[in-house]
This record gives structure tokens, sequence and C-alpha cells, in this order.
């Protein structure tokens, strides 16, 4: 249900990305530049809620090794790297793109770890 109303609510953002950012600054160039970075981080926001997702289950499930490694792998071993290689392919615009590939790849790796710990119980 929360990547559902995740979804809905970055699809808004992503249609209204150059309304929003200009609702805070009227300059046409940082306008683009802020609406191509807002539809990266929308692009991210369903999986981001997924990893968010599945560090709280680790938590309540007593795992907190796990709910840890998570936000390690997902903020240091994964998005840094990501960010220098997405900068080098995509000048200005990796940084807000490599979030986006980060949470997509940890999405995948929370589902396969929560199906595999539920089949276990």
């Amino acid at each position: 249900m929360t990547v559902g109303a995740l979804g809905l609510i970055a699809l808004c953002f992503y249609a209204g990305a150059e309304f929003f950012v200009g609702m805070f600054i009227q300059n046409g160039e940082i306008i683009g530049y802020g609406t191509r970075f807002l539809r990266g981080l929308c692009l991210a926001l369903p999986f981001l809620n997924m990893n968010f997702l599945a560090v709280g289950v680790f938590q309540a499930v007593g795992m907190g090794k796990k709910a840890f490694a998570f936000a390690i792998l997902r903020k240091i071993i994964m998005e840094i790297p990501a960010i220098y290689l997405l900068n080098r392919l995509l000048p200005l615009y990796g940084m807000a793109y490599a979030q986006f590939v980060t949470e997509v790849i940890l999405a995948a790796v929370a589902v396969i770890t929560i199906r595999r710990m539920f089949r276990e119980k």
C-alpha cells in the first residue's frame, strides 16, 4: 500500500517538477537543473520505501545486524561509488540518479531476503 501511495506522489512530483521548483526560484536555468534533479529523486522514491520497509521488518524481528548491514550497504557501499560512476557517465546529473540505481538494486535484495526469511519460519 505504501509503495503505491509513494509511487503516486512521486508521479505527481515528476510531472509537476518544473512547477514545484519554480515555486522557490524564478531563474530559468536553475529551474531546469532543479527539475532534472527532482525527477531523479522521484524515480527513487517507491524503491526507497521498499528498503525502509525491509529495514523495519528486520528490526521488528530482531535482526538488527541485517538492518544495520542494509543501512551501510545503501549509503556507503553502493551509493557513494554510484555517485562517482554516474557522474562520469552523466556529468552533473549522476548524483541525482545514483540514489535511483542504488534503491532499485537494494529493493531487489530486500524482496529476496524477506521472502527467504518468511520461508524459513
